[in-house]
């Protein structure tokens, strides 16, 4: 699979829509054999409070402490 970054401005508007939105903490390597896939945000639930879990679960000082938000490219 492809990814292409994009900001949270889109990835907010891309899950409104009900399109496939990936995150990774910012560090994080999309392509890497320890981070694949990109999970995909659900589009059943709401995409801040998903982000906020996210991050606080899976963000740090090693692999980054923001998110960093992904399409699939094809």
């Amino acid at each position: 699979m492809n990814y292409e970054k994009i900001t949270k401005t889109q990835a907010r508007k891309m899950h409104a829509e009900g399109k496939t939105v990936c995150c990774l903490p910012s560090k994080a390597n999309p392509w890497s054999i320890w981070w694949q896939p990109a999970p995909e945000i659900p589009t059943d639930r709401d995409f801040d409070k998903f982000c906020n879990e996210y991050q606080y679960y899976n963000c740090n000082a090693e692999t980054g402490k923001r998110l960093a938000f992904y399409k699939e490219v094809r």
